[in-house]
């Protein structure tokens, strides 16, 4: 296609990219091109035929390239035909909660992110439409605290793509309405007026399409109708907050900030010292007479450690010393001639891990109890908690669908953090359909970590030998499983991202489901229970 086609020639064009029968006989920027012409003109013409086609293609295509910007963009076609699938055929309509089309988008959108993390030729403009891309579909299935980083790297790439800037201001506005402090909902009211109001100034973006200036300008609208004109037009002060008392508890916080991990809903709009505090807490519980406050006891324990494991990783990574510390001193251990790692700083990393990986499981806990949900303890895991239990006469696993009480429930952020317990891998079958690339990775260390035998490399070290170097291999360390210390710290930190937004999502939604529990009590007379805090002198 070497000019724009008429609409009039749309169908004709599309027959032709549906006859081609054999890809591999195309080179691959050929085959590329070709593919996301076939994915356009589907989507264009409604076609779902031609969008299964499209992933047919896509994915054989993806076995005979070799470059990581081939790859990349294969991945960003196939996620685009699975995402116009689901459109097409309704599943990202409604309340439906797990949607196969939405899986596989995301699956492959992140897997385009990924291979252009590496590509050294990825046009930048191709890059913030996968960045944009990701994030509204994290927006849309409640997955509002991550959606924000990617809107935000796309906007660093181009402070002039419009649609990022737009969806920004947009799932500010949808992450406000959920919260329950009115002063945050001001805030982030206003950054999303703010954003929005600057994509609706953008003129010269190519790709920011009129469907998208209509639903900015209509979301812009309505927070003009109802918004108090004071709190679009305040100018908050977010950085005259101290962030300690002395230059190690600045560092550490400053840290804390630029890494967005504290369990702080403001730290999503930026690494402002007005967010340096973790102060996410549960919304008021109604519980029984008899009841004590157990589910605030254990989410600020949930809270500790979550904390405890971000500190224990921030010591053994940036105040790890060149010095050997006085522990490891005279702790005998071998050269094994493979660079090991071997000092309390990697311990401390290990058990970041370890501690953060735990959270989710306890999370899952946390809502058999809240939603009543009566699965044996032993049984209660954060992948599976969603779904049926089988019973005597069940159907196989696979058929098993979203618990009643979750798929009938309009609670958004409850959703979002159903959808991000897709990003763990499970052993059984019928659960390692996950749509994060690296979640067997991360669930082979936690389990070497926890059971078996995990070992971490210097830079110096050259890698496992091939398999066709029988001597390397001889002498190759064969029980352990292998990393690099940097590879390992950067799935830690991404780790302790992820137990932050399902930490928020869980308060999130308890808040959305005591609102709606509130609605439908009888019996109004709630008595309150007031509860001091722990003060900080206290925490010896």
């Amino acid at each position: 296609m070497s000019k724009p086609l008429d609409p009039s020639e749309y169908g004709q064009y599309h027959q032709e990219l549906m006859k081609i029968e054999d890809w591999s006989t195309c080179p691959p920027s050929k085959a590329l091109k070709l593919l996301g012409q076939l994915t356009d003109l589907s989507w264009d013409l409604r076609n779902e035929e031609g969008l299964e086609r499209a992933i047919e293609v896509g994915n054989s295509i993806l076995e005979i390239l070799t470059s990581d910007s081939q790859l990349s963009q294969c991945h960003y076609f196939l996620g685009n035909a699975w995402g116009y699938l689901g459109k097409l055929r309704g599943s990202d309509e409604g309340w439906h909660w797990d949607q196969k089309e939405i899986e596989k988008d995301i699956l492959h959108q992140r897997s385009a992110l990924m291979w252009a993390d590496s590509a050294t030729d990825i046009p930048s403009e191709l890059k913030c439409q996968m960045l944009t891309n990701t994030g509204n579909t994290f927006i849309h299935l409640g997955r509002c605290s991550e959606a924000i980083p990617f809107w935000k790297q796309a906007i660093k790439l181009n402070p002039r793509f419009a649609m990022a800037v737009g969806n920004l201001g947009h799932g500010l506005f949808w992450y406000g309405r959920v919260l329950s402090d009115e002063g945050y909902q001001s805030l982030f009211i206003n950054q999303a007026y703010r954003f929005l109001s600057q994509a609706m100034e953008i003129d010269d973006d190519p790709h920011f399409h009129s469907g998208a200036k209509k639903g900015f300008s209509h979301t812009k609208q309505w927070i003009e109708d109802r918004a108090n004109q004071d709190v679009l037009e305040e100018t908050w002060d977010l950085d005259s907050f101290p962030l300690g008392d002395t230059s190690d508890e600045n560092k550490y916080r400053k840290w804390c900030l630029e890494f967005c991990l504290f369990l702080n809903i403001l730290n999503d709009l930026g690494p402002y010292p007005i967010a340096a505090r973790d102060v996410l807490s549960l919304p008021s519980i109604t519980v029984g007479i008899d009841e004590g406050p157990h589910f605030l006891a254990f989410f600020d324990q949930l809270k500790q450690e979550y904390v405890s494991a971000r500190y224990l990783f921030y010591e053994g990574t940036e105040l790890a010393s060149f010095d050997a510390h006085y522990s490891d001193k005279q702790v005998r251990v071998h050269n094994t001639l493979d660079y090991p790692a071997f000092c309390i700083a990697v311990e401390k990393i290990k058990a970041s891990f370890r501690i953060t990986y735990s959270l989710f499981d306890k999370i899952a806990y946390f809502m058999n109890r809240y939603f009543e949900l009566e699965v044996s303890e032993r049984l209660v895991d954060f992948r599976t908690i969603w779904y049926n239990t089988p019973g005597k006469n069940a159907k196989p696993k696979k058929e098993l669908g979203v618990r009643k009480q979750f798929q009938e429930n309009e609670n958004w952020p409850l959703r979002g953090l159903f959808w991000l317990s897709k990003d763990f891998f499970y052993e059984d079958e019928s659960f390692q359909n996950s749509i994060e690339p690296d979640a067997q990775k991360l669930n082979e260390i936690r389990n070497h970590l926890e059971h078996k035998y995990f070992k971490l490399h210097n830079p110096e070290w050259q890698g496992l030998p091939p398999e066709e170097d029988r001597i390397g291999r001889a002498i190759t360390d064969t029980l352990a499983y292998h990393m690099y210390r940097t590879d390992f710290e950067r799935k830690t930190i991404k780790l302790l991202k992820l137990a932050r937004a399902a930490l928020i999502y869980l308060c999130l939604s308890i808040h959305s489901e005591e609102t709606r529990r509130e609605s439908q009590r009888e019996d109004k007379l709630v008595m309150p229970n007031y509860l001091p805090e722990w003060e900080d002198d206290w925490k010896t």
